[in-house]
């Protein structure tokens, strides 16, 4: 994996879009290119910070997995979200749990 030290900067003027921006201006690596790096970086980070131990969501004894509720736009910039560590089943279900929290912040504000 490479380090980029480039604060990436993609254009969404026309030709481009908000859904497909420019290649970033100052070292053209491509949106995709930079969202999949991001992607591998959490990964690294989720296997990384692996360790056996007991569960959050479960109580059992497992492996477990660093998870991090995703930002959203109304958390405030520049404030680390809690970390946890939980067993795949804990890990699922917290993101299930968050998926179902987003979505009805989003009903209701549809309303």
């Amino acid at each position: 994996m490479t380090i980029s030290l480039c604060k990436h900067s993609f254009s969404v003027l026309q030709p481009y879009s908000l859904f497909r921006p420019s290649p970033c201006i100052h070292c053209n690596l491509t949106h995709a290119d930079r969202e999949e790096e991001l992607q591998q970086q959490k990964l690294a980070l989720i296997h990384g910070t692996a360790h056996d131990g007991k569960c959050g969501h479960c109580g059992q004894t497992r492996r477990l997995y660093r998870w991090q509720p995703a930002e959203q736009p109304w958390h405030e910039v520049g404030v680390e979200l809690p970390v946890s560590f939980l067993c795949i089943e804990g890990w699922n279900a917290a993101e299930e749990q968050q998926a179902l929290e987003v979505n009805a912040i989003f009903v209701a504000a549809t309303r």
